[in-house]
């Protein structure tokens, strides 16, 4: 892999705030980084104290394909899913959020995908895998990452409700 592709993100705030940073968190993009013949789109690192503890990246079917074939189905998978109405009054357009994850000691991985109504009522699709040390990301849930992965929380919540 090369870190040449690499872009810092400017600051990593904390949530609800307009200029409150998260000094100690580091986040790095990258449009798309080949990575052993794999062409990873919009990848994402993000460092707590210059240690790496959260990956995230768009799925191709390549990719999707390559962690199933590793890992097998997720343990929590489609059926756990959590519909939002983010478009106004405009109840029949709803985002569903659903995905599978696996669990190996402190590290999660995460494969999510959204479908549906954006809050501006205009029609999106987003597939991300999303790799992190639970214990740090514990210490770093004040910051607000949800620029690199706007739908982690909700699938959080709603598999902390089907565990």
């Amino acid at each position: 892999m090369n870190r040449n592709g690499f872009t810092e993100v400017e600051t990593v705030l904390v949530k609800g705030t307009l200029a409150l940073s998260c000094d100690q968190v580091r986040l790095f993009t990258a449009q798309s980084v080949d990575i052993n013949g794999l062409s990873v789109n919009n990848l994402s690192l993000v460092f707590y104290e210059d240690k790496l503890f959260q990956i995230s990246c768009d799925v191709s079917d390549e990719l999707q394909k390559m962690v199933r074939l590793l890992y097998g189905q997720g343990k929590e998978p489609y059926t756990a899913a959590k519909r939002l109405n983010l478009c106004g009054t405009q109840t029949n357009k709803l985002l569903t959020i659903e995905g599978e994850s696996w669990q190996d000691g402190d590290i999660r991985a995460r494969l999510i995908q959204a479908r549906g109504y954006d809050s501006n009522c205009q029609t999106i699709t987003s597939r991300r895998l999303v790799i992190s040390d639970q214990r740090v990301s514990a210490l770093c849930s004040a910051c607000d990452l949800s620029a690199v992965n706007p739908f982690l929380e909700a699938f959080d919540q709603v598999n902390a409700g089907h565990r």
